[in-house]
């Protein structure tokens, strides 16, 4: 069979430039157009030698260019992608404001270096070209694991009303401050439409303002009133997240201070407390009943195993606001 060459933009790969196949050689030339989705991405050309017009070298060539036009789409699908990540790039980057891509699920598809810097991965000081978005550990994860583990039911709730269009009745309209998990307290606003189905979320330092100070104080004041109560106190909301655990309880659990400090739900909790149990399923599986379940007040005993065995008393009330809502529930 004669040569045959893909074809693109009208020129002819490895033909010869003083004049192609030499007279004599070729005797019918086939171009097989390449095409993809409705569209002709190229053509494969072939010069067939006299007498070799038979239908087997038709059918190869037709596999030829089948071949070809899948080469062709995965490096046009490359040079997409490529240019999508550089679009990217460019929006992120252009901004000094720390930045976020979103896709329609909520998953970190890119950061800018100005948040990074924010959450203590490349130093203020350092050099422009110093770390990289693809380098961060929290792209391909939802984006509330930016925030601390308290914040994360709320913001991702919050992220949730955005990306679907919901109101945010409780909520600052296209706004929420929440604390990232380096503690630091920022302010984010409404989703920006960024192109290949994502969303930008624009973050900033958030200021002081009276009700954060307020709800501060108040926490402060509820943990000073905790510790003066000779039994251990739990507090919960209704995303099963501690607001709240004195230090009589961690000892009566039987909890280190690290251990305390680091249990700041339900399922860190019953980690903690289940293998102490007699048995540490049927423990774990009572207390989420008990955090699903309950409405009125409860009171019961169970029993600690380990390290001495022990019967403790407990009682449970929902904790509800002065309409009438939930908002978590104390366990004494």
């Amino acid at each position: 069979m004669g040569s045959f060459d893909t074809v693109e933009s009208g020129s002819v790969a490895g033909a010869d430039p003083q004049g192609g196949w030499s007279k004599g050689e070729v005797s019918r030339i086939v171009a097989l157009p390449l095409v993809a989705t409705s569209e002709a991405i190229g053509v494969l050309v072939a010069g067939l030698p006299p007498g070799a017009a038979s239908s087997a070298i038709l059918e190869r060539l037709q596999s030829r260019a089948l071949l070809a036009t899948a080469a062709l789409v995965r490096r046009k699908r490359n040079i997409d992608e490529t240019r999508r990540v550089a679009r990217r790039k460019v929006l992120l980057e252009s901004s000094s404001t720390p930045a976020v891509l979103l896709d329609s699920r909520g998953v970190l598809a890119g950061m800018n270096r100005s948040l990074r810097t924010l959450l203590g991965e490349v130093p203020a000081g350092a050099s422009a070209g110093a770390g990289s978005a693809d380098a961060s550990g929290y792209l391909g994860a939802q984006a509330a694991y930016l925030f601390c583990a308290r914040e994360q039911p709320r913001v991702e709730a919050w992220i949730h009303r955005v990306l679907s269009g919901e109101p945010e009745s409780p909520l600052p309209q296209n706004t929420c401050e929440a604390e990232l998990v380096n503690g630091v307290r920022v302010r984010m606003s409404a989703a920006l439409p960024a192109g290949d189905d994502l969303v930008a979320l624009q973050l900033e330092r958030a200021s002081p303002s009276e009700k954060t100070f307020q709800q501060s104080r108040t926490e402060a004041e509820l943990q000073n009133v905790l510790e003066w109560v000779e039994e251990g106190v739990l507090l919960f909301d209704t995303g099963q997240q501690i607001r709240a655990m004195n230090t009589r309880f961690a000892q009566i659990a039987g909890l280190s201070p690290g251990e305390a400090e680091h249990s700041t739900s339900l399922d860190q909790l019953i980690a903690q407390l289940a293998p102490k149990g007699g048995d540490p399923d049927a423990f774990a599986a009572h207390w989420r009943d008990l955090a699903r379940s309950i409405e009125g007040g409860v009171r019961e005993e169970f029993q600690l195993a380990r390290p001495v065995p022990r019967v403790l008393e407990r009682s449970a009330r929902p904790v509800l606001d002065p309409g009438g809502r939930p908002l978590g529930r104390v366990e004494i």
